[in-house]
């Protein structure tokens, strides 16, 4: 998020709303509007901003420098070995090596492997780099697919689809026009309504093959008989003068009456909605209101990758594997955070590479949630993700407390503080923890019960913050299961009552280990405060966690 913030201003324009707000959309896999556009440019936008931001740290660039091997030592980064593509024909100067003990691996994904890809020649990606190098792969067979134009190669989604083209295919050397999908949809505005969905249903998705995603299959049958496939943005499907926008189902036609779009042939509407999609394809020698675009099914991102850890650290010691390199997005990936998730990857292989860990073995992906175990002061500990809520965290409770015998359960986070005394980045130790939530309602018959911490490792972490000169505010708190209320002042009542902070999952916590006799603790950071409105920076509660994990880990060896 911060970085986003960055680039924002230094990067291009990223469209807002008339309060300010960065305004989102819908892309891939995503329920919700939580991708951010700037056009086809926004990848080469934020790229050019992240390289300005590492030249005003005076940070040296190495530019021209082929990665040809991996260096590893006993299981550990030992440095990179690199054609110098400046010095290629001279044997003295050809070959550069780098000696270092951290690589953050953030070269894309593999992209050669394909005839059909939507990757321009230049992107091929290292993986094989590194995979030669000993580092482990993960889900390398998942493999993401979408429409894509032939030359130049770039995805058709977004509002290419939802402008609403023509799909027609022909014969090798262009005569035989036919559209196609007419053939499987029964009627028009059936057809119009999945072109528009799969504007941002992009890549193919089995579970909407009854969807936008049968216009993948139709394009590919299409294909596979040698015939070319091309979107026409000149007519309106059928040709028809002047389409019915009252037919299409709502979300389309909401959209487009929103956007002004109701009107016109493809090209117009493509121009009112998204003018640098046309344009993007007009100054590659393609232009869109006069000739069609050639398009085929193709691979676009490789849903796999190379295995990390929950710092983005891969079996090699100090390799570590981020955006689109890393087995992080899972099959169904949302589109608008994959480069978020790479982002943070960055920060948390940051973290890792200056902090002292001993043996971290990853033990669990099971839902994509991620276990590890390792020793802290030659003691066994295992940290667990436990998703958020209380109906994920009960989930993950529940099996470490009733299958695998766990005694002691220590949950860290961040929490909003509801008095003013509790200031940001102070720590909070649950002594209890109210809920709205109908968890215990339901476990109850209706009854209340009062989750409530163990004296005996709460007194313990106490004495271990207060050595530290950590002060934290220990009462009780609020586990809710509103991130998002109705009530924005809902907290107030709480407030009121002695709660010190608000979070979503200790209440849980503490009736499972009451349910099972063990111990358990939540730790807070405050990150916001609710009364006063400050909020910490993304540094800060880099520093706020350190300190946190500090406090539970020396809690759960004593």
């Amino acid at each position: 998020g911060s970085f986003f913030y960055k680039a924002g201003p230094a990067g291009g324009a990223f469209p807002k709303n008339r309060y300010g707000e960065y305004s989102g959309y819908k892309t891939d896999h995503d329920p919700c509007r939580r991708a951010a556009s700037a056009g086809p440019y926004t990848s080469k936008y934020m790229t050019e901003a992240l390289e300005a931001q590492v030249k005003a740290k005076g940070i040296r660039i190495f530019d021209k420098m082929q990665i040809i091997r991996v260096l590893t030592e006993k299981g550990s980064v030992a440095g990179l070995v690199c054609l110098d593509l400046e010095h290629q024909t001279d044997p003295q100067k050809r070959f550069v090596v780098f000696l270092c003990s951290n690589i953050i691996w953030a070269v894309g994904g593999p992209a050669a492997i394909y005839g059909a890809s939507v990757y321009p020649a230049s992107q091929h990606g290292a993986s094989g780099v590194a995979l030669e190098a000993g580092v482990m792969g993960r889900n390398l067979c998942e493999w993401q697919y979408g429409l894509a134009s032939v030359q130049p190669k770039w995805n058709v989604s977004g509002t290419y689809m939802q402008a609403l083209p023509r799909f027609i295919s022909t014969d090798a050397d262009g005569g035989d026009e036919r559209e196609f999908l007419a053939d499987f949809f029964k009627d028009v505005s059936g057809m119009l309504s999945m072109i528009f969905l799969k504007g941002y249903q992009w890549p193919f998705d089995v579970r909407k093959l009854e969807g936008s995603s049968i216009i993948d299959v139709l394009v590919f049958i299409e294909s596979s008989k040698g015939r070319r496939v091309f979107l026409d943005f000149r007519h309106n499907p059928q040709k028809t003068e002047k389409l019915n926008f009252d037919s299409l189902i709502p979300e389309a036609r909401d959209y487009l009456e929103a956007a002004g779009a109701c009107r016109g042939i493809p090209a117009e509407r493509l121009e009112i909605m998204n003018k640098p999609a046309l344009e993007f394809f007009r100054e590659r020698g393609v232009d869109l209101k006069q000739e069609p675009l050639e398009i085929r099914l193709c691979a676009q991102h490789n849903n796999g990758g190379l295995a990390v850890d929950c710092w983005w650290q891969s079996n090699i010691k100090g390799f570590f594997p981020v955006g689109e390199a890393a087995a992080t997005h899972g099959i169904y990936r949302p589109g608008g955070s994959a480069l978020n998730a790479g982002q943070a990857g960055s920060l948390r292989a940051k973290f890792i590479a200056e902090t002292f860990l001993e043996k971290p073995r990853q033990y669990t992906d099971v839902r994509n949630i991620l276990g590890f175990t390792g020793t802290y002061k030659g003691k066994p500990v295992s940290v667990q993700g436990t998703g958020m809520g209380i109906p994920s965290i009960s989930i993950y409770v529940n099996e470490l407390f009733r299958d695998y015998g766990v005694q002691r359960a220590i949950r860290i986070g961040t929490g909003g503080s509801l008095q003013e005394q509790v200031k940001i980045r102070d720590m909070v130790i649950a002594m209890s923890a109210c809920t709205d939530s109908g968890a215990n309602k339901i476990r109850f018959g209706g009854r209340s019960f009062a989750p409530t911490a163990a004296f005996g490792i709460l007194k313990t972490a106490y004495d271990i913050a207060v050595a530290r000169g950590w002060n934290p505010a220990v009462g009780s708190i609020l586990s809710s299961d509103m991130f998002y209320t109705e009530n924005p002042d809902d907290w107030k009542m709480w407030a009121k009552f002695g709660c010190i902070a608000v979070e979503m999952e200790c209440a849980e916590l503490y009736t499972l280990a009451a349910k099972y006799h063990r111990e358990a603790l939540c730790l807070l950071t405050i990150s916001d405060n609710l009364i006063t409105g400050e909020a910490t920076s993304a540094g800060d509660r880099q520093t706020g966690f350190t300190r946190m994990m500090e406090v539970a880990l020396e809690t759960a060896v004593s």
